[in-house]
């Protein structure tokens, strides 16, 4: 028996989402999945087969009331995230910040983190805020003595889509 080939990735994750709050973090061991998934907002059958799933999110130990779940996988060139959020069940997605700014955690939004130095005595994490009309935010942040970079900007594909009562978001990003 072989042992699958797989991507060591610890994530630093917070998901804003349809106005709740959801906080985690853990170290995930993620498959190399066959064929990366398309990024158009929509979730197709066997798209994210391969991936690592968590359901649910919670916040200060919560488990929120609207469903949730995100995949995580990755290739040997992209990491890729999925995060799945049900919709509110009265009105549309709060999108009222209208350009890439830090100010969307005020929006209905996710936010990413990426800690590719986790448990290391300097390096970098990767942030990213986006909301439902595509808008983005991004940020490394430093640590250590590592000097910042303020010219860094995330090349980052985001698409989203609705469907079936949820709001889907797909992220690719890539490991360079």
């Amino acid at each position: 028996m072989t042992t699958p080939r797989c991507a060591l990735v610890f994530l630093l994750a917070q998901a804003l989402l349809a106005l709740g709050a959801a906080a985690w973090s853990t170290e995930l061991c993620v498959p190399i999945m066959p064929e990366p998934p398309v990024t158009d907002g929509i979730l197709s059958p066997g798209e994210w087969e391969g991936a690592a799933r968590l359901d649910g999110l919670s916040w200060q130990g919560t488990l929120e009331r609207r469903r949730a779940r995100v995949y995580v996988g990755a290739t040997d060139t992209h990491l890729h995230f999925a995060i799945v959020s049900q919709l509110p069940e009265e009105g549309e997605l709060l999108t009222e910040v209208l350009r890439d700014s830090e100010n969307l955690v005020f929006d209905d939004s996710l936010e990413v983190w990426v800690d590719p130095t986790f448990g290391a005595e300097r390096g970098r994490r990767f942030q990213i805020l986006a909301n439902f009309a595509g808008h983005r935010w991004y940020k490394m942040h430093t640590y250590g003595g590592l000097p910042d970079d303020p010219s860094w900007r995330g090349k980052w594909t985001i698409a989203n889509g609705t469907q079936g009562g949820n709001w889907v978001c797909e992220v690719t990003v890539p490991v360079e």
